[in-house]
């Protein structure tokens, strides 16, 4: 994959290869149009003088064979043709290059280049950085690893646009992601030969998340914020058999109370402070609360699966901040509630089956950490 790498420091700039003194910020914001020439060798990277000596600019236009204009900016992520492969040839889109513009130079409208640090796919991180190939199956299909690693591409190789998003697994407010689009959660750092790790793995079965093929339940309490595969808790019986005050605790996000914990102490006013205005009355009644509502709060979070890489970890979380606000008097539901939530999960992909129910007398999962219904 690599032409002529350097490093990237956390801003994405290059360390390596400094921008030249002389270049104006305006030439950020023109744009170059690509002329593709026939006996032009494309193939060969500029050296780091010759890239200090480039034009610099914001923006480079393709043409595709129905002189369709395609125009690529800065930060943008773009699709590069692998090496070896045929253009004319059909490719899936899974199996293209992924990389993220950080600058565009050029000579002419021949010899235009961008330097664009790469998204991995994770057969093509060495063995060394990844554990050896037995990790490749904790990744899903369209996941890809963001990285330090900058190389020169040649325009001509540039596809097309790509969507590549970052994925935290103890985000509780993680936008959902699309069965087709890509997304990151590791980050690769090429000087170190170095792979960050997603979340903790599952404590039962101590392997790691993959979206395209597992469910995991995910206990959103803060001393918790992590998740077990729905197998392994299936066969661990891990299971909330007791009814008591179940669906309270189910729409909860707290953690449970410390026994014999002591009340917190009431605050002494200052002299000439003035108390605090009180909260809005509660809400008393469950029956004040939409009915749709309190069935979201009151699901079992999950992901994998047919519930997508993120799951209903965003909806559900959601749902019961707005129901806790309500019931505690910190706020009023609002009236548009339903188009804040977002994906909301069908109750046949996520908590035990129907049969398991019935068969052992169950209500849901139970987390391992904290004992609540997950």
């Amino acid at each position: 994959m690599t032409m002529d790498p350097s490093q990237l420091n956390e801003n994405g700039e290059d360390l390596e290869y400094a921008d030249h003194p002389s270049q104006s910020p305006q030439d950020d914001r023109s744009s170059i149009s690509f002329e593709r020439e026939a006996d032009y060798d494309s193939d060969t990277p500029p050296t780091a003088d010759e890239w200090n000596k480039m034009k610099r600019y914001g923006s480079f236009i393709t043409h595709d064979e129905n002189d369709k204009e395609h125009v690529f900016k800065v930060n943008e992520v773009v699709t590069v043709l692998p090496s070896g492969k045929d253009p004319d040839q059909p490719i899936d889109t899974e199996d293209l290059w992924l990389a993220q513009i950080k600058s565009i130079r050029a000579y002419d409208s021949h010899s235009v280049w961008i330097r664009a640090k790469w998204f991995y796919h994770p057969r093509e991180l060495p063995k060394s950085a990844r554990g050896g190939g037995s990790k490749l199956k904790h990744f899903g299909n369209f996941e890809r690893i963001s990285s330090n690693l900058a190389d020169f591409i040649p325009t001509s190789t540039c596809c097309g646009h790509a969507k590549v998003v970052p994925y935290d697994e103890q985000n509780l407010d993680q936008p959902e992601i699309d069965n087709d689009t890509f997304y990151y959660r590791c980050e690769y750092e090429w000087q170190k030969n170095h792979l960050s790790r997603p979340s903790p793995p599952c404590t039962i079965c101590k392997k790691l998340y993959n979206p395209d093929v597992d469910i995991m339940h995910f206990c959103p309490r803060p001393k918790c914020r992590r998740a077990w595969h729905a197998s392994c808790l299936e066969k661990a019986n891990w299971f909330v058999r007791s009814t008591e005050n179940f669906l309270q605790r189910m729409e909860s996000m707290d953690d449970p109370p410390a026994r014999l914990s002591p009340g917190p102490k009431k605050k002494r006013l200052k002299k000439n402070e003035k108390p605090v205005a009180p909260p809005p009355p509660p809400i008393k009644s469950y029956a004040l609360i939409p009915p749709a509502l309190l069935h979201v709060a009151r699901q079992p979070i999950a992901r994998g699966g047919a519930l997508g890489v993120a799951g209903n970890v965003r909806s559900v979380t959601r749902a019961r901040t707005m129901l806790k606000n309500a019931l505690e008097g910190i706020d009023d539901i609002p009236d548009d509630w339903a188009e804040g939530l977002g994906h909301v999960a069908d109750d046949n992909d996520i908590g035990p089956s129907e049969e398991t129910k019935s068969d052992k007398d169950v209500l849901s999962y139970e987390c391992p950490n904290c004992g609540e219904p997950i």
